[in-house]
């Protein structure tokens, strides 16, 4: 009787923000992407399929996901602590102008340009408005 190994998924948390994932077969694809909505993981999959890569933001999680194509998978990226669609939209946008470029450190640094947050600080905080005495 042959007796099957299974490998784990490769997943580098870089900090507790940006986390890195290569799911190499479909099934690794499907666990990466659990968090997701089904409908949100179906619209992935077209725009793996079509593109080669594709971009989601959680708003309910705040994470934003961006996928790209590789020769040995699909590289999976997130960051945490995305608190809007404006921040998302940054981030994102800088990471599909990146694509096969995006490293951890950028990974890091793109955060912090799109939320003015530095991954050791990643929660957003209410800035307290001065009181005007009259």
């Amino acid at each position: 009787m042959a007796l099957m190994m299974h490998t784990a998924m490769f997943t580098k948390n870089f900090n507790e923000v940006v986390r890195l994932t290569l799911a190499s077969t479909p099934d690794e694809l499907r666990e990466a992407l659990a968090p997701l909505p089904h409908g949100v993981r179906y619209g992935v999959a077209c725009d793996l399929e079509v593109e080669g890569r594709a971009h989601r933001y959680d708003s309910p999680r705040e994470c934003a996901y961006f996928l790209n194509s590789h020769d040995r998978g699909v590289l999976v990226w997130r960051w945490k602590y995305v608190a809007s669609y404006e921040e998302a939209g940054k981030l994102l946008a800088m990471a599909i102008s990146l694509g096969d470029l995006l490293t951890g450190e950028v990974a890091n640094q793109i955060f912090l340009k799109a939320t003015r947050r530095r991954v050791d600080l990643p929660i957003p905080t209410l800035e307290p408005h001065p009181i005007h005495i009259m």
